[in-house]
């Protein structure tokens, strides 16, 4: 087993996440266990501050909290994430690429002659997806959004080094200068939608 999940089961925000969704549960499943159904709902809808109310504001930042601690850890450790074009054709177009997330933002270094750059300049409609494990547990997420490409050559050489950076030691490297010296543009991707599971 990889060191992914021990360390995420040791981290404190899923610990906090899974234990403010267990007490929620706990509180609303008793109230609807010992009182009417139809008296947990009138405390629901009343404009007073209620056990009930706390509870679901519990369960609901629990769920928050874990599955942003999931979105979190994946983009830290996972570093191939699987993009989606669209062709001229209207056929998908599907690439596992290096990848940093920086600003709520996917950057793919890449040329302007491939054919992900290529699908993008004609249509900015991508998904993206990034996932680890293929048994239980299996932690992923899945994008939709928006693309661009990024061409001026100052700001393409500097995220194109930090991107490089995450599977290098040092651009000083070989293969990393070939890498960067290739590269004449970079996607920017703004995630529209996204869904994150755990199996």
């Amino acid at each position: 087993m990889s060191e992914y999940y021990p360390r995420r089961g040791r981290n404190w925000y899923t610990a906090m996440g899974i234990m403010f969704i267990v007490v929620g549960a706990i509180v609303i499943v008793r109230d609807l266990i010992l009182i009417y159904p139809e008296f947990v709902l009138e405390f629901m809808y009343n404009s007073e501050i209620t056990n009930e109310k706390v509870s679901l504001g519990m369960f609901a930042f629990g769920w928050d909290l874990e599955r942003n601690m999931l979105k979190e850890t994946l983009l830290k450790k996972q570093k191939i994430l699987h993009l989606a074009t669209i062709d001229t054709k209207g056929a998908p177009h599907l690439v596992p690429v290096w990848y940093k997330y920086i600003g709520k933002k996917f950057y793919i270094s890449t040329n302007t002659k491939t054919a992900k750059a290529k699908n993008i300049a004609k249509n900015s409609k991508v998904c993206l997806c990034i996932d680890i494990g293929t048994w239980h547990p299996i932690d992923g997420m899945m994008c939709t959004g928006k693309a661009k490409l990024i061409k001026d050559q100052n700001t393409v050489k500097k995220i194109a080094g930090k991107i490089l950076l995450r599977y290098f030691k040092s651009l000083k490297e070989k293969s990393a200068k070939q890498l960067l010296d290739q590269t004449d543009c970079v996607i920017e991707i703004t995630p529209l939608k996204t869904r994150t599971w755990h199996y």
